[in-house]
């Protein structure tokens, strides 16, 4: 299973107008394509502004089937044409492969916490066999479901951390669980020469109408 992402930024002037099409476009997409496409827009951690769009596909043949059932579909050519406006710069498209799950992750959350880190050279076996160990220790310490993706194209051997919060109090009580286990902070520590320095990251983002 992977999951393919879109981002982009919306430019400032239209900031509204372009929030409330993010998820008027991701229905009207996942209607055609039959994907559940979610869109999402940032809280922490990435430019104000920045608005993605999500799907779980099979396969990458299956995300560029309804790529090109979009690019031959008019009504879709003609909402995106309207709509350029309402963002600045380059959309960047990413897909990744889910490397392993803890919980369903059934549910679509309003919360998001993503955390991505490029693997060194050499340790990449080594990380990913690291990066599933602390998703399934985090997810058993804070009750979230959460997911390893590992990434296909952009930067190589990046791995992404996602975990599932339905609410900010639970976003909090996660943050409280992790910052105040010795075992857990002691496996993040062993984790670091694993990756690439500089290269950690993390953001929130929440679930668009």
């Amino acid at each position: 299973m992977n999951l393919f992402t879109r981002v982009a930024t919306l430019a400032p002037e239209n900031f509204q107008d372009g929030l409330a099409y993010a998820p008027d476009v991701a229905k009207y997409v996942s209607k055609k394509t039959g994907l559940e496409v979610i869109a999402w827009g940032s809280v922490y951690g990435a430019p104000v502004g920045t608005v993605s769009w999500s799907a779980r596909v099979d396969s990458q043949a299956a995300m560029g089937a309804a790529q090109d059932a979009l690019a031959a579909d008019p009504g879709f050519q003609k909402r995106v044409k309207e709509n350029a406006h309402l963002f600045t710069g380059s959309m960047e498209d990413t897909i990744g492969q889910f490397v392993a799950m803890s919980g369903t992750g059934d549910e679509i959350p309003q919360y998001v916490a993503i955390v991505t880190a490029q693997c060194a050279p050499g340790r990449i076996t080594e990380a990913m066999a690291w990066g599933v160990d602390i998703m399934h220790y985090a997810s058993k310490l804070t009750g979230l479901d959460g997911s390893l993706v590992r990434g296909i194209y952009g930067p190589f051997a990046t791995l992404a951390w996602i975990s599932l919060a339905d609410t900010l109090e639970q976003a909090d009580a996660a943050d409280a669980a992790m910052s105040s286990d010795p075992t857990y902070i002691e496996r993040i520590d062993q984790g670091g020469e694993l990756f690439i320095p500089g290269t950690a990251s993390q953001r929130l983002i929440r679930r668009l109408a």
